[in-house]
């Protein structure tokens, strides 16, 4: 009678590392006309005036994507994507989606690698090297194979960067930020090193210009690699509008392309403000308030930045000045001519003089944070069992503590009649203290028999035995 093992893995996968980075940078800054909004544990879409045009039926729900579709979590706990009237293009049969980009998405279903879908569902490539990617930007989607290098794709499903890079960045205005050793550079979208990499950190190009790090100090290069503002800041963001949050010493503020500080805060000033910080124009030096604590790292947007007045949420222009009023829980940049706003755990919709156009109504709005990436959900359960056997068999490939595979209950019960469980704990206890592969530790192994086995033991001599269904002995 052959008897079959089953290994039974308890919190089998270990979290894999991040290697890489999905440009949610890509805010929208247009206005949109409907977005994601969730009322008693489900998601509909509202429009800008906080009417619902699809009413809340997902579990949840992202903004739509500029060819009109957007990817929804069906009540089956699948994703899918809708349309404007909340109908589905795509069937909610995946486990994990990305936002349409580039007219394309990743999704992946139970059990199966990362595919590419077009706006219909039909599948245009599938990526079976790759255990995670991001969405397409500038034509390519970032991917990591599972070796844990990064590489990219063209639309097609051809690797057009091989995968050498130890982290790496989604493409923005035609360049990546890609990480060789313990330094980044950048390449170009043939794969050309164009930024030799030399700095501690890089992050992606905006307005034409990325914030990198030398030793602690962060600055700015322009797209050939030269600096265009110096590293000398403790912290710096990207651009936007032409301005970028920079914090020096105990003052942070805005700068502009050339460096030139345009609005200063002043911190940290605890005698005279009580562990406030001051907020002032560079131009004309009037104090605004003397509470502010945190500026939005995202910048201006449609001419507006999001900022913290003492724990409350308000506006400010470009000329430092307030321009609504600190008074929100939390809030959103600008899309076009409108925010979201939440004050007292409801969201609502506000215009750019800050009057409500739709009051503080929802549990909870839809914003820009989500659906950048997958990953694969597809693991080669034949080269986990050889992995498995080559590390507890020692020399003798696909044995495990004295029997294979192919073992009978016969063999088994007369090699370890009297102490099998004894073996195999001690094994256990040694093979337990390693990673079996790159991403998986055993929790605890189980035996298991194609026909039902049942262990009873003598009373009278305290052995151990064995007996099939039909309580005869083995």
């Amino acid at each position: 009678m052959k008897i079959f093992k089953q290994i039974l893995l308890l919190a089998l996968t270990m979290c894999s590392i991040m290697f890489v980075s999905c440009n949610s940078r890509l805010f929208n800054r247009n206005g949109l006309d409907i977005i994601p909004a969730e009322q008693d544990g489900e998601w509909g879409y509202i429009d800008m005036d906080g009417h619902y045009v699809v009413n809340p039926q997902f579990l949840a729900a992202y903004q739509f994507a500029d060819n009109g579709l957007a990817a929804v979590c069906a009540p089956n706990g699948k994703w899918g994507f809708v349309d404007k009237k909340g109908k589905y293009v795509v069937a909610a049969k995946y486990k994990c989606v990305t936002r349409f980009s580039n007219d394309l998405a990743l999704v992946t279903a139970s059990g199966e690698h990362i595919s590419c879908i077009d706006e219909t569902g039909r599948v245009i490539f599938v990526l079976p090297q790759a255990e995670e990617a991001c969405a397409f930007s500038d034509g390519l989607a970032l991917f990591r194979d599972n070796k844990g290098k990064c590489g990219y794709v063209n639309q097609m499903g051809k690797v057009v960067i091989n995968p050498e890079y130890d982290a790496a960045m989604s493409f923005s205005e035609g360049l990546a930020a890609v990480k060789k050793g313990k330094k980044w550079g950048f390449v170009d979208t043939h794969g050309d090193m164009v930024i030799h990499p030399q700095f501690d950190e890089a992050g992606f190009f905006q307005e034409g210009m990325a914030v990198i790090r030398s030793g602690d100090r962060w600055g700015y290069i322009d797209k050939t690699g030269c600096y265009a503002i110096n590293p000398q800041f403790r912290m710096c963001a990207n651009f936007s509008e032409g301005l970028a949050v920079f914090t020096q010493g105990s003052t942070f503020g805005y700068i502009d392309k050339k460096g030139k500080i345009k609005i200063i805060i002043a911190a940290w000033d605890n005698e005279r403000n009580n562990g406030s910080v001051n907020f002032v124009s560079a131009n004309s030096g009037v104090m605004v308030n003397p509470l502010y604590r945190e500026v939005d790292g995202n910048g201006f947007y449609n001419g507006l930045a999001l900022v913290d007045f003492g724990g409350r949420c308000g506006y400010i222009n470009k000329k430092g000045d307030i321009a609504i009023n600190p008074q929100f829980d939390y809030a959103t940049h600008f899309y076009g001519n409108r925010a979201f706003v939440r004050l007292d755990g409801k969201w609502g919709i506000i215009d750019k003089r800050g009057h409500y156009v739709a009051n503080p109504q929802f549990d909870d709005i839809g914003r820009d944070l989500d659906g950048w990436s997958v990953t694969s959900d597809y693991y080669d359960s034949h080269a986990f069992i050889k992995a498995f056997f080559d590390m507890v068999g020692g020399n003798d490939a696909n044995v495990f503590d004295g029997f294979s595979n192919t073992a009978t209950l016969s063999d088994l019960t007369k090699s370890h009649y009297h102490n099998i469980q004894i073996d195999n704990a001690t094994t256990m206890r040694e093979l337990l203290k390693r990673d079996l592969t790159d991403e998986i530790r055993l929790q605890s192994v189980r035996f298991h028999f194609a026909d039902a086995v049942m262990l009873n033991t003598n009373t009278r001599d305290f052995y151990w035995g064995y007996t099939n269904n039909k309580g005869r002995n083995l």
